[in-house]
């Protein structure tokens, strides 16, 4: 297979892009990824809730979820959840805790190892620094461990940096193959 420096930098930009959009954390085996969707459209997706570790072993229905710190001045709630003013807070109660300018969203939906949650949004999306809140259930209402609260990191630039060299070492050997080859 051959690789051109232009190839090269088609997967550099293209990888750059893609990780500067989307924001990833993993709590108790479960992994909350955030992200810009098609259009005005923000996705949230779970993965790995249904087999989950930790305190949320026990967990059967997500309740609700929050989303702060993204910069829209609107968000729609997904399918399923309803929109409430106020914050979710670490009480059986959902969204209770008083307007805290973050989007709420209480909802009863069956935990799955994939779930994904898609909003549309207005106002200039900031994905720099989102917060994010997440309240599981049991059968019978009752909270399910911890209640998340966190803030999805952005990639450092650092591993924008290890992700550049790499390329550069590839670069470097398909350029070095080549010339052999010739």
């Amino acid at each position: 297979m051959k690789l051109s420096l232009k190839h090269i930098a088609a997967a550099a930009t293209l990888a750059l892009s893609s990780a500067a959009s989307a924001n990833t954390l993993t709590f108790e085996g479960v992994t909350f990824d955030l992200a810009a969707g098609a259009g005005s459209t923000l996705v949230l997706t779970m993965t790995g809730v249904e087999s989950s570790t930790g305190t949320w072993a026990d967990a059967t229905f997500l309740n609700a979820f929050s989303l702060g710190d993204i910069g829209v001045t609107t968000l729609s709630a997904p399918t399923g959840f309803t929109l409430k003013v106020g914050e979710l807070n670490a009480s059986d109660s959902g969204c209770t805790g008083g307007d805290s300018g973050k989007f709420c969203f209480e909802g009863h939906e069956a935990v799955s190892d994939l779930m994904s949650f898609t909003m549309g949004y207005t106002g200039t999306l900031d994905l720099s620094a989102p917060n994010l809140k997440v309240l599981f259930v049991d059968d019978e209402g009752t909270k399910v461990g911890s209640l998340l609260s966190a803030t999805i990191p952005v990639p450092e630039p650092e591993t924008y940096a290890l992700m550049l060299a790499g390329l550069g070492v590839i670069g470097f050997v398909a350029r070095r193959r080549q010339q052999q080859q010739a």
